[in-house]
């Protein structure tokens, strides 16, 4: 259950940060910092957003991959686990519908957090042969 809770709160934040991000049609970054500068709170807010949206699918990432790694070696997963674990990459289908440049950010984010910390020693599912 609190991987659909990471799920649904990554998701809110990616689509929140897309909703937020001020779009301007010839992408000027001195446009965007201009309007960081002038408005704080709203960089604040998709600072945070962006945030808690990579480290909260970067938890689901970890999960998916060591789930697959379960697969791969033949251990049993749930039907659950393994629907929460993958769904994932379709909520970031419709965010990149949505914002594509948000999208595609917070996914290199949350995928290059989520390999770094996975650790299939730590969790018995790396298979030592000894």
């Amino acid at each position: 259950m609190d991987k659909l809770m990471y799920e649904v709160i990554g998701f809110l934040c990616g689509y929140l940060l897309i909703l937020l991000s001020p779009n301007s049609s010839p992408f000027e970054i001195s446009d965007l910092l201009m309007r960081f500068i002038v408005n704080p709170f709203l960089f604040f807010i998709l600072m945070m957003c962006f945030l808690i949206g990579f480290l909260s699918h970067s938890i689901i990432v970890k999960a998916s991959i060591e789930s697959t790694y379960r697969l791969i070696k033949g251990h049993s997963i749930s039907l659950y686990q393994a629907f929460i674990n993958y769904s994932l990459y379709v909520g970031y289908f419709f965010l990149f519908i949505i914002g594509p440049w948000e999208a595609v950010l917070l996914l290199a984010f949350s995928l290059m957090y989520g390999i770094i910390s996975v650790d299939l020693k730590k969790n018995h599912v790396f298979d030592v042969d000894r």
